[in-house]
This record gives C-alpha cells, sequence and structure tokens, in this order.
C-alpha cells in the first residue's frame, strides 16, 4: 500500500500540483478561469489591491481613530492556537472522606476553540501589544466581519476582486478582516464551502479519524506516510493577495502584525 501511496505523490507532483505557487500580476478572467480555478492551483496575484484606499490609508493610528470605542470580537486562546487538537491531560477527581485530590491517569487528543471576547478595538490593539497579557489576541471572527464589525472600513476595500467575481460567476458571501502577529496560527486544514452539508449527510460509523499532523513537524516516527509530505511554502507581501483553492490543506501564520481581508 506504500508503494501505491509514493506513487500517488510522484503522479500529482508530475500531472497536476505545482512546484511552487507562481507570482502573477492581475490576470484576466478567463486567464485566471483558465490556468487556475479550473485547474485547482492556487496562486499569488500581486497587484490587486494596488487601488484600494486601504494600502494608503491603513495604520494602527488610522485604525485606531475609525475604529476607537467600535465593539470587536476577538478569540483568545493561551498559545496561539485556535481551532485546534492539543493534548489533554485526564484528571480524576477523588472524594475520599477526609479531602478530595486529583491525579492525572492518562493524555487524550482534544479539539479545542479560542475563548471569544468582545471589546473594544481600541483595547483590542492594546492587549495585542502588550507584553504582559495573559494569552493570544486574535480578531479573526468570520461570517462577513469586515461588513458587519467595521462598516466604517468597507469602502476602504473592493467589495470584491472583480476578476474573480467574474470567473466564479457570482459575488463573494462573507468578507472578513483579520488582525493579528507571529503568535496566533490556523492550524492545519482545508476550507469546503459545502462542508455543512457533507457532514450532515454522514453517519458517525462512516467518519474517519482526523490525524493532527503539524507539517512543519511531521512526527515521521508516529505517521510514517509524512515523509511523502512535500508542502508549497509561499510569504504574502503587503498588498499581494493568495488564491487558495477549495479542499487545499493549509496552515497559516503571520510573520509580524498582519491586516488581511479574506474573501468567501
Amino acid at each position: 500500500m506504500e508503494q501505491v501511496f509514493e506513487q500517488l505523490s510522484e503522479d500529482s507532483k508530475d500531472f497536476w500540483t505545482p512546484r511552487s505557487i507562481a507570482r502573477i500580476p492581475q490576470p484576466t478572467p478567463l486567464e485566471f478561469y483558465r490556468n487556475y480555478v479550473s485547474k485547482n492551483i492556487p496562486v499569488i496575484i500581486t497587484n490587486a489591491m494596488d487601488s484600494w484606499p486601504a494600502m494608503a490609508k491603513w495604520t494602527n493610528e488610522y485604525l485606531v481613530d475609525t475604529l476607537g470605542e467600535t465593539q470587536v470580537t476577538v478569540d483568545v486562546t493561551p498559545f496561539g492556537y485556535g481551532d485546534a487538537v492539543v493534548r489533554h491531560s485526564i484528571v480524576h477527581t477523588w472524594h475520599p472522606l477526609t479531602h478530595p485530590f486529583q491525579t492525572t491517569v492518562g493524555t487524550e487528543n482534544v479539539f479545542v476553540m479560542p475563548e471569544e471576547r468582545s471589546m473594544s478595538f481600541r483595547d483590542f490593539l492594546a492587549i495585542l501589544h502588550d507584553p504582559c497579557f495573559d494569552g493570544v489576541p486574535y480578531l479573526s471572527h468570520q461570517n462577513d466581519s469586515l461588513r458587519d464589525q467595521f462598516p466604517a472600513l468597507v469602502d476602504d476595500v473592493d467589495p470584491m476582486l472583480a476578476f474573480a467575481s467574474e470567473a466564479f460567476g457570482n459575488t463573494p458571501e462573507a468578507v472578513n478582516l483579520w488582525i493579528g502577529d507571529e503568535r496566533a496560527v490556523s492550524t492545519m486544514h482545508k476550507d469546503h464551502y459545502e462542508v455543512r452539508q457533507s457532514i450532515a449527510m454522514q453517519d458517525n460509523n462512516d467518519l474517519t479519524p482526523w490525524i493532527p499532523v503539524n507539517p512543519l513537524h511531521p512526527q515521521v516516527e508516529k505517521y510514517p506516510l509524512t515523509k511523502h509530505l512535500q508542502p508549497l511554502v509561499v510569504t504574502l507581501e503587503a498588498g499581494e493577495t493568495l488564491y487558495l483553492p477549495s479542499l487545499w490543506y493549509h496552515r497559516a501564520t503571520q510573520l509580524t502584525e498582519t491586516v488581511a481581508v479574506n474573501y468567501w
């Protein structure tokens, strides 16, 4: 079976997946669809944001002046990993007649989600820059957060990427604003537009448990097939746009404090 996986890996690299992610100027809708969307291949567009007012206006000072006391939803985690599988100690509490005590009887993998806190945007930036704050704050609320929680910024960005919307045949259902630094990590996952529908149609007995593989440290001894992984690593610069097709597994973080706009 391992030989089959090896051959599949080689064939996919030879006939489909790129060896690196191309950087291109803004394409026409036809070029974008023909060369990337129809082939399910990622690409970086270098100048799709050049006309955005945000490119000249958005600084911490401008954002605080514009948003100030606007209430925003902030995800807070102990170590920066939200929506992640972590190792958790199994603790039993005993209640003898004298006094209760606890003992650790093992560990298990558990799926954890970030704590959501509501605060002013001003307070969010304050704790983001506070080295004494207990936790990692990440402004990463989804569900159309830019238009829902930051209406004062809507006119600073395009409501859509026109070439992409024409290629897809629709406009974005959600536009999200994410602000964080290098401590916040999006663990490896894939995005699927119809994920809610497909899960509702499955029986629990047909589900395959997810292996929490970190592509940076794949633990080959524990997961031997990961030796065939060859991740594609890209660094987005200010003003660049990444098109990431559905179903591509990916992991993301920032190298420094970063503001990003995401279209779904």
